[in-house]
Formats: structure tokens, C-alpha cells, sequence
């Protein structure tokens, strides 16, 4: 069967897709120095990045938790396989664009960290219980 509709279509409205201001941190480092990763930690940095896009976290190796490492990529929505620790703690990751550094402990190491990746270009969110430090 064949359509022998001829009559022309005319639309009413057309649907425009809304475009949600986001932007992209392509390589985001996280850093609580050997302090645990805690949910208060989690909530603050989700809080800290609302209506941007993390495409891959890395977290300082100081940082132990392997599951609340897994938890906070769930709650960036990083996908689970860029999600990482960096392996060598005398040394910073390459091709960070984003760090949050918590200041609570080991004060003056966070704060080299947080000057190096200044440096390279990174845009630094510096933070103590949270205030910046």
C-alpha cells in the first residue's frame, strides 16, 4: 500500500535545543593531602564544580581510599576508567587544567602543590574546611 497523502506539513513551532551553559575541566587533580577522602570532601568539591563537565580526575597519590576515590568520579560522572591516583608522590601529574587543594594537613607541601600546578597554567581552587587557605 502506498501513501498518497499530498497535503503539505506545516509547523506550528519549532523546538530548539536549550543550550546548558557547561564547561569542560578536561583533567581535574584532587589532593587532600594523607588525609581520607571523606563525604563532606565529596559534597565540597561536587559544589565546587556545579554546571561543569570533568572529563578525567586524578587524585594525589597521599590519598589512599580507593572507593571513595571510585565515589567521587560517580559523583563528577567521570567515567570509572578515568578515574586514577597518581603513582609517584615525589612528582605532580602531567596535563592537569583543574586542582583543588585542601589545606587542612600537611599545610606547607599543599601549598608548593597548589604553586607548581599555578605555574604549569592550572586553574587552582585552594581550600581549608571550606575556606580558602
Amino acid at each position: 500500500m502506498r501513501n498518497t497523502c499530498r497535503k503539505s506539513i506545516a509547523f506550528v513551532r519549532e523546538d530548539t535545543a536549550i543550550e546548558k551553559n557547561i564547561n569542560v575541566i578536561p583533567k581535574l587533580f584532587v589532593s587532600t593531602a594523607d588525609a581520607p577522602l571523606s563525604e563532606a570532601h565529596i559534597r565540597q568539591i561536587a559544589g565546587m564544580i556545579i554546571d561543569s563537565q570533568v572529563l578525567a580526575l586524578v587524585a594525589d597519590p597521599l590519598m589512599t581510599s580507593d572507593a571513595k576515590l571510585q565515589q567521587l568520579g560517580k559523583t563528577l560522572k567521570v567515567s570509572a576508567a578515568s578515574v586514577v591516583r597518581h603513582s609517584n608522590p615525589g612528582t605532580l601529574p602531567g596535563g592537569i587544567t583543574h586542582a583543588i587543594i585542601f589545606g587542612d594537613r600537611q599545610i606547607e607541601r599543599q601549598k608548593r602543590v597548589a604553586a607548581a600546578f599555578e605555574q604549569r597554567g592550572a586553574i587552582v581552587r585552594k581550600v581549608r574546611a571550606g575556606i580558602g587557605f
